[in-house]
């Protein structure tokens, strides 16, 4: 570590483990602060230490420090020498010194500033060329020199001189301090190297378009640029190797998007020769051998050099293409036929009869041609039966030297998943007054494909689509959820270490048919479409027991440091989770308990007491922090949606519940968008007038609804009580825990009053009210609003509507999105995964400074009291 490089203590600056520089600081002031924690935070440093203004900052620190000189100290005193003021003459090409990277690319700075112009503009402006300018770019007197003023210049400089000449200037060319850093300048060296790309790439564009037999030419006059000599390749080289239509699309977007009245002369010339022919041609029509023969054809006429033979060529296409042969149809079709004989000759065919195939014939050869170019791998022979495809761009292999988390089967190596938490939690950006749980964690599967597939990750090539089976009673390759495969190339990869005898039967192995999917997201983050990180995928077998999910998140849980909320819906695997995060004893031993992560040591702390007997819940904590959870309140709200539109006979006391009477009093029936086994579109009824009310009053206190639909209206109410304390924004803790405990109390209320008419009409116990596991699930939504309220740690921003399932739905919804179908298999959800974190990772990137924290009054837990 540099001596002027200091690490400060964890959790400041909202960093984990902060470095602070103690020389350099930002445009804003601040200190220059690093996250060694960072993926990327080794080149950034890297980098900052080798930069000019570090280095500039060190050397006069030193020389600070060392005091000043006995010679200085002489001069400064000598009688001599004079200290005047003087006119700062901004840097200049002529007079650079030799370490400045600016003077070294002279030539390439001379024809950007000829073909901008001369510009004073003022800061934060775009010149002709497109560029931002934070400077002056000026000519000199001799029109072979450029000078640039910083946008900072004082405009004078201290000069100490022996003697004050008679024309009244210093000696050499001395300029002040901010414009002498303009030689180093990054921003300055990027706008020319951007300024090199597109204007010598106008000139390769040309040369390949018409004249193809020069473009080594041109490729080695490009190499002898000065940009390219002084090691700025890495551009250069990535234009010099686009293809033709990469590069015409290139120049264009380089040269057509400027306004052309701030075009100077100097630009419009350049374009209307050099770069307006180019882009009159369609370079993925175009042919070059054709533009070549065009050339030599014209080079012949100019030169006179026409053999024999080629001037009756000439001759005979001049006639042709003057209509000299319209005269004689018959000499007309004798060209014709002979071209065509020609032509059939060139492809094996000695006769000029046809094939005569039908379509479908022409069908069933084309569909067997791509079987057989898709079966052996032959992309050349797709692209001749037309069959268009494009190439996976995501590397599963990389996402961890990216800086991105690595989800397949992370739960298989601890590392791994300390990575991956780390990882999240450096993309989540924590506020200094943030406490360190803050976080969402969702989990949930989901289906796919029963299919094996071909993939090359973290785990080295292998198989994926086989099912990960917990407590499997032999470690074998097919039950571990992934199968390795030997490759020359990783002969000592972790993944091909002892596997046995290495044979697997794959009619034999139980393929997975749903994924488990583990994300994490921050819900108080302000990047665009709140990202989510997986820490964890799993293929798995439909057939998961409780234990085996209890196990899973278990081990995940106990990695995550930073999660202060869990979310899952109802499925009957996660009710150990949902028991244990209630404080409810569960079925399981103690011993099997004791020896499951992170649920086995959570300690907990009694709900305060009240009148109502069965509200006895308990607040879990792990190692003094507290955990909350929610169980999935869109999944509830569907469910009760599906049974008040069905025709059941349920009963609020002595009101019946019923949709049926809205058509008959003229009102529309409730939103549907959907009712089958892998849909969550089921619109959520809440307590919308738009379907009770059947005259629109003036006055919301005047409202009257129809003696059919009160029941339905108040049975609804209860629930949305109950749904609002988990999904409304702006209520207060006190508020989320008064509309919780109504409903709960409400829904043992009315289940009483349905059983004793049940049983008053000879019918079974809870067949005029709501499903009981449906009643169960609300009520325990309603425990987990209250155990937060009442807990709710400092400066932990509580929002239960950003910590839903919605979240996790979405995000199969974007990955799904990606494909054609929604049937994915393994493989395909795994890259659909890692490009939408990609995605994701790019558009943080955009966001700059702390994340905002608007701290409320209302987020502070509330008393046993006011419980």
């Amino acid at each position: 570590m540099a001596p002027e490089m200091e690490i400060l203590d964890e959790g400041q600056f909202g960093k984990r483990i902060p470095v602070q520089c103690h020389i350099c600081k930002k445009r804003n002031g601040r200190p220059a602060v690093f996250d060694l924690i960072d993926g990327f935070t080794p080149q950034v440093l890297t980098q900052h230490l080798n930069s000019y203004q570090h280095r500039q900052g060190v050397a006069s620190l030193s020389q600070k420090s060392s005091g000043p000189s006995s010679s200085s100290a002489s001069s400064a005193n000598s009688p001599s020498q004079k200290v005047v003021s003087h006119r700062c003459p901004a840097w200049c090409s002529s007079f650079a010194p030799a370490e400045h990277k600016l003077g070294q690319v002279a030539e390439t700075l001379k024809t950007y500033a000829k073909l901008s112009g001369r510009t004073t503009i003022a800061h934060l402006e775009k010149n002709c060329l497109g560029e931002t300018l934070l400077h002056d770019y000026q000519f000199g007197s001799n029109r072979d020199e450029v000078t640039i003023r910083h946008r900072s210049c004082t405009g004078t400089v201290q000069v100490t001189i022996p003697s004050i000449p008679a024309d009244g200037q210093p000696p050499d060319h001395v300029v002040c301090g901010k414009c002498m850093t303009l030689g180093n300048d990054r921003h300055v060296l990027r706008t020319l190297c951007r300024f090199a790309q597109k204007y010598y790439g106008a000139f390769l564009l040309r040369t390949r378009l018409f004249f193809p037999d020069k473009v080594e030419e041109e490729l080695r006059k490009i190499k002898e640029v000065d940009f390219y000599r002084i090691g700025w390749k890495t551009d250069l080289d990535n234009m010099m190797g686009m293809s033709l239509e990469e590069l015409w699309r290139a120049v264009r977007s380089g040269f057509y998007c400027l306004p052309q009245l701030r075009q100077p002369a100097a630009l419009k010339d350049f374009v209307a020769t050099v770069v307006k022919p180019c882009m009159e041609i369609n370079p993925c029509t175009w042919n070059a051998d054709v533009a070549m023969n065009s050339q030599k054809m014209a080079e012949r006429l100019q030169n006179r050099t026409l053999s024999t033979v080629a001037d009756v060529e000439l001759k005979a296409a001049c006639q042709i293409a003057n209509g000299g042969l319209r005269s004689n149809p018959v000499f007309q079709g004798l060209v014709c036929a002979l071209l065509e004989i020609t032509d059939r000759k060139s492809r094996g065919l000695t006769t000029m009869r046809n094939l005569q195939l039908s379509d479908a014939e022409m069908d069933l050869i084309s569909e067997a041609g791509i079987s057989l170019s898709l079966s052996s791998g032959n992309k050349k022979l797709l692209k001749e039966f037309g069959l268009k495809f494009k190439g996976v761009q995501s590397n599963l292999a990389k996402l961890l030297s990216m800086g991105l988390p690595d989800p397949f089967l992370s739960i298989l190596s601890d590392e791994v998943l300390n990575q991956n938490i780390l990882l999240v939690d450096s993309l989540c950006q924590r506020h200094q007054d943030a406490p360190r749980r803050r976080l969402s964690l969702a989990f949930d599967k989901t289906y796919c494909l029963k299919s094996l597939d071909v993939i090359r990750g973290r785990l080295g090539k292998c198989w994926v689509g086989s099912a990960f089976e917990m407590f499997a009673e032999e470690q074998q390759p097919g039950r571990t959820g992934y199968i390795p495969l030997l490759d020359a190339s990783d002969e000592d990869h972790e993944a091909q270490e002892d596997q046995g005898d290495g044979v697997v039967d794959g009619g034999r192995v139980h393929k997975a048919d749903e994924i488990l999917e583990i994300v994490i997201w921050d819900p108080c983050s302000t990047v665009p479409g709140r990202p989510r990180y997986p820490v964890a995928t799993i293929p798995m077998r439909y057939e998961c027991s409780g234990l085996e999910m209890l196990q899973v998140i278990g081990q995940v849980l106990e990695k995550a440091s930073n999660v202060a909320h869990i979310v899952c819906d109802n499925h009957g695997s996660h009710r150990f989770i949902k028991q244990l995060m209630l404080g409810i004893k569960t079925s399981l031993p103690e011993k099997t308990l004791t020896d499951v992560p992170f649920f086995g040591q959570l300690s907990y702390e009694q709900m305060p007491s009240s009148v109502i007997s069965n509200l006895c819940f308990s607040q879990p904590f792990y190692k003094g922090e507290a955990v909350f959870a929610l169980n999935g309140p869109a999944h509830l709200q569907k469910n009760f949606t599906g049974a008040m539109r069905s025709g059941k006979m349920m009963y609020f006391g002595d009101y019946f519940v019923d949709l049926q009477g809205t058509l008959d009093c003229g009102v529309p029936p409730a939103s549907f968008c959907g009712y089958d086994g892998q849909s969550d579109l089921l619109a959520a009824l809440l307590v919308s007038p738009y379907h009770y009310v059947v005259e629109i009053p003036a006055s919301p206190s005047e409202a009257k609804i129809p003696w059919c639909l009160r029941g339905a209206f108040l049975l609804n109410l209860t629930m949305a009580m109950g749904q609002a304390a988990a999904t409304h924004p702006a209520l207060t803790p006190v508020q989320r825990t008064e509309s919780a405990m109504t409903c709960f109390v409400l829904i043992d209320l009315l289940q009483m009053l349905a059983n004793e008419r049940a049983a008053a009409a000879g019918a079974r116990k809870g067949s005029f009210f709501l499903h009981a596991t449906t009643c169960r699930n609300q009520q325990e939504l309603c425990g987990f609003v209250m155990l937060a309220c009442l807990n709710i740690p400092k400066g932990y921003q509580y929002r239960p509507h950003k910590c839903t399932e919605l979240h996790l739905e979405q995000w199969f919804a974007h990955i799904r999105s990606q494909y054609i179908s929604s049937q994915v298999s393994v493989r395909d959800f795994l890259y659909g995964s890692s490009k939408k974190v990609q995605a994701y990772f790019q558009a943080a990137k955009h966001v700059k400074g702390e994340p905002p924290l608007p701290l409320r009054e209302s987020d502070r837990p509330i008393t046993h009291e006011d419980f």
